[in-house]
């Protein structure tokens, strides 16, 4: 199951960069945890010791901590500037309603 697991998470890796990264900044480093999990996952099933366990545990949890505040901050830093200066497509949006039909 956990080969499962791990194409999964390079499925999604590959969704997240190639489809969502010219929306967000922060679907990259999502994207590139996304790797890693799928190769810990991957890992996990080739070794005897598991690494879902223990000190291994406390690793990948501090990886994911990392990755979330970082996206976090990417997150706001994105939206912080895009509620100063409005693009002008949202505007256009705004204004006429009908065209974005």
């Amino acid at each position: 199951m956990g080969y499962v697991y791990a194409g999964l998470w390079v499925i999604i890796a590959v969704l997240l960069f190639f489809r969502f990264r010219r929306e967000s900044r922060s679907m990259i480093p999502l994207s590139l945890y996304f790797v890693l999990l799928g190769f810990w996952w991957f890992l996990n099933e080739q070794v005897t010791e598991d690494l879902l366990r223990g000190n291994y545990a406390w690793i990948l949890r501090g990886v994911s901590l990392l990755t979330l505040l970082l996206c976090v901050v990417i997150y706001l830093l994105e939206h912080r500037s895009a509620g100063k200066e409005p693009s002008a497509e949202a505007k256009d949006r705004s204004e006429n309603p009908e065209s974005s039909r």
